[in-house]
């Protein structure tokens, strides 16, 4: 099955006129290949919150920094941030209780841009999942 993790990754802009531009933008400039990944990626699970925010959520992804998607997914946020001046914040949450990284490029950033992240773990036996 293959080691799987909880991510959140999160972009705020100054208004919800600029984060719909760069979330325009974003689509023509970052391809996840085939209609299938761009349809995972942009109708499941990235949106635009709140109106001047993009926010990434998967619960159980394989982030690895060597596939395609996840290189992407992190090129996307990171040229949010330095192209287009976004706050940018990452989480990832692992299988492991001491495997959690957090990333936060303001640590006083007072708007509440975020949301908390929270491990969902599941068991899976062969009556179901507990």
């Amino acid at each position: 099955m293959g080691y799987r993790s909880q991510v959140f990754y999160g972009a705020s802009f100054p208004t919800d006129e600029q984060a719909e531009a760069a979330m325009m933008a974003a689509k023509l400039k970052f391809d996840f290949g085939e209609a299938v990944e761009n349809s995972w990626f942009w109708d499941d699970h990235c949106e635009l919150v709140n109106g001047h925010r993009i926010i990434f959520t998967h619960s159980a992804v394989k982030w690895y920094d060597t596939y395609d998607s996840i290189i992407n997914i992190t090129s996307m946020f990171e040229w949010f941030q330095s192209e287009l001046g976004a706050h940018v914040k990452f989480v990832r949450i692992g299988e492991e209780m001491d495997d959690i990284e957090i990333i936060d490029d303001h640590d006083d950033y007072e708007d509440d841009v975020f949301y908390e992240v929270y491990p969902n773990i599941s068991l899976q036996t062969p009556w179901g999942t507990l």
